[in-house]
């Protein structure tokens, strides 16, 4: 599974995100990538994050991620 944080970057309607085994999150924010629909082996892309709106998403939250194989 892809999934894909983005918004406003790229609309919902982009091809690129209506592909099967690709799921859209909105902008990246402390916390999601350690969504339980976020499994080893995924792919993660960040595109979009929030930062003034809700607390950001931190670097360590990214290589926490990493070690667990959600890269």
């Amino acid at each position: 599974m892809r999934h894909v944080f983005v918004r406003p970057t790229l609309p919902r309607s982009e091809p690129e995100l209506c592909a099967p085994g690709v799921r859209v999150w909105p902008p990246a924010r402390h916390g999601d990538l350690f969504a339980p629909a976020i499994r080893s082996g995924d792919v993660v892309v960040l595109i979009d994050g929030v930062y003034h709106q809700a607390p950001a998403l931190r670097h360590k939250e990214i290589l926490a991620a990493l070690d667990r194989g959600r890269g």
